[in-house]
This record gives structure tokens, C-alpha cells and sequence, in this order.
């Protein structure tokens, strides 16, 4: 048991707080991992709409393409 049958409170504190210290630490690291992701694929769509708008301003009349005739792909709207 690692808790009190009548309280409730934690038996061995020690234990907890490294329990506790070990969990913030894995919430760290995993805060840290999403941020990584989140600026890689923030970059990659960057890169993507840049070039895009390039391709557009070569071609002015690529703005008006729907975007379901380029990729072959019917797109429903509900």
C-alpha cells in the first residue's frame, strides 16, 4: 500500500515527490518534443505556401484553379 487506509495521504513522501519530479520531467520533455514538431511542420507549410504564391504570382490566373482540379480529388461541401 502506498497510501493511508484512513487518510489517504501517501505513506512514503520520498517516493511521491520522486514519482511526482520524474512525471513533470517526462511532461517536459514530451512539451518540448510537440514544440519541435510543431515548428518543424509550421516551416514545411511555410515553404509550401511560399511556393505556391510564387507560382501564382508567375501566374496570376493559377489563383482561380479550384484546388480539387489539381489534385484529381472530388471535394464534398456539406
Amino acid at each position: 500500500m502506498n497510501f493511508c487506509s484512513k487518510c489517504a495521504l501517501p505513506i512514503n513522501l520520498n517516493n511521491e515527490y520522486t514519482r511526482e519530479m520524474e512525471l513533470e520531467n517526462e511532461n517536459r520533455e514530451l512539451r518540448e518534443k510537440l514544440d519541435r514538431v510543431m515548428k518543424s511542420m509550421r516551416e514545411e507549410m511555410n515553404q509550401k505556401f511560399n511556393r505556391i504564391r510564387s507560382m501564382i504570382r508567375q501566374n496570376p490566373y493559377l489563383a482561380y484553379i479550384k484546388p480539387e482540379a489539381l489534385t484529381g480529388k472530388k471535394v464534398e461541401v456539406e
